[in-house]
């Protein structure tokens, strides 16, 4: 649209055109332009280290690439509607958008709250109606965690709202409190589940959670949050402990343990339509200390400022992204205890060898969801170098890191 003035142009906006449709069938997901497209979500804070909220441009398009790098296709905009650019970058990107108002586990039983509310609902549909990456209008996240109750009678009328202002779009919620009279207004629902990490469970425990909430709304679901804490800085050896959802040590290796289970117990369940990893990025939050480190949630497949992606991000790569690929992981578990090891490694190609410090220890096989394991490896005492090298066809890659076993200097 141009509004011109005597012949000249002196305002000018642009909107973006893109055509697509989309739908979710009962046991069969997702389906984009009439073809099933399995929904790889992450969920994403507008949020970095010692900026806060004041992204330029270009981190919005980083932020972005390193999404696309791991091959997610869809990002749940948690949980407040997020930039024009970033909105921009998707249209262009083709990833699917789930954009949501900021009514969060606690809602009022006033006038002035509700209206509050629904100009916000209002105000989304209408500035972010023309991007087409846009697919789900989000309505709550997690309410009933406080003492007030939300009104079923209000969420209703924000659903007829929402459809009223927006006919095609699927309006979604995502809630942690199950067996709610409230999980039943929205025509799509998600979930927020953390298996092995805030519940003392397996991560394959999320089949079963699938199973009962799926049956308690009668539809397919989502699954809108699940994850673990991870701090780079801390590891551990030997078998997954869980450790304190908000204590001060987080292993990086638990955090890849969770999300491995996590992944294997979704993949292909025709009962989700969509998963959502909670979250790409660590992201500041007043009042936690997780991990040790103050106002921090780290459960981000990648830290607050950018700089490292954790283990559990080349899972997800090796997994998500067909570019051949090879990571060696618990990198940065440099002293080691234990002399007789497991090693692991993520990789997409069809073979992966092992050498330490330089002998071939030999080719393993991956499971089913591209982990590479070598059991009961022999380390020297001091240094040992750790390598790797996959094969894909004519091209070939290497990944490799350094550790110390015991006192003795490299």
């Amino acid at each position: 649209m141009t509004v011109q003035r005597e012949g000249s142009a002196v305002d000018q906006v642009i909107q973006p055109l893109g055509l697509r449709d989309f739908a979710i069938k009962e046991g069969q997901g997702f389906f984009l332009n009439g073809k099933p497209y399995p929904v790889l979500g992450v969920n994403r804070h507008q949020d970095i280290r010692n900026k806060g909220w004041a992204l330029s441009a270009q981190e919005e398009v980083n932020d972005a690439k390193l999404i696309q790098e791991m091959g997610a296709n869809a990002i749940r905009n948690a949980h407040y509607p997020q930039s024009q650019n970033w909105h921009d970058i998707h249209d262009r990107q083709g990833t699917l958008l789930w954009d949501e108002i900021p009514l969060v586990n606690v809602t009022r039983n006033t006038r002035a709250f509700w209206q509050n509310t629904e100009e916000m609902l209002r105000e989304m549909v209408s500035q972010l109606y023309n991007h087409p990456s846009s697919i789900w209008w989000g309505l709550f996240n997690e309410l009933g965690t406080r003492p007030m109750p939300p009104s079923d009678e209000q969420l209703k009328h924000l659903q007829a709202v929402a459809k009223e202002l927006d006919p095609q779009r699927f309006v979604v919620a995502a809630s942690c409190k199950y067996n709610q009279s409230f999980n039943l207004v929205t025509e799509q629902m998600a979930f927020n589940h953390y298996p092995a990490w805030y519940h003392e469970s397996a991560p394959s425990e999320m089949k079963n959670f699938v199973e009962k909430r799926s049956k308690s709304v009668n539809k397919p679901i989502a699954i809108s949050e699940y994850g673990a804490g991870g701090n780079i800085a801390h590891h551990t050896e030997g078998a997954p402990v869980r450790p304190e959802p908000r204590g001060p040590f987080h292993p990086e290796e638990y955090q890849a343990y969770v999300h491995e289970g996590d992944w294997a117990a979704m993949k292909d369940d025709p009962r989700i339509w969509g998963t959502f990893i909670w979250n790409m990025f660590d992201f500041a939050c007043r009042g936690r200390k997780e991990g040790n480190v103050p106002s921090l949630n780290d459960k981000g497949l990648i830290t607050h400022d950018r700089k490292v992606k954790k283990d559990a991000f080349y899972f997800y790569k090796a997994n998500w992204n067909p570019e051949p690929m090879v990571y060696l992981t618990s990198r940065r578990a440099t002293t080691r205890k234990e002399p007789i090891t497991e090693i692991k490694a993520y990789s997409n190609c069809p073979e992966v060898e092992l050498f330490v410090n330089g002998v071939p220890v030999g080719k393993s096989k991956p499971d089913s969801f591209k982990i590479w394991r070598w059991e009961k490896v022999q380390l020297s005492p001091g240094k040992n170098s750790i390598r790797v090298v996959a094969q894909s066809g004519k091209t070939i890659l290497e990944d490799s890191c350094e550790w110390q076993l015991g006192n003795a200097k490299p």
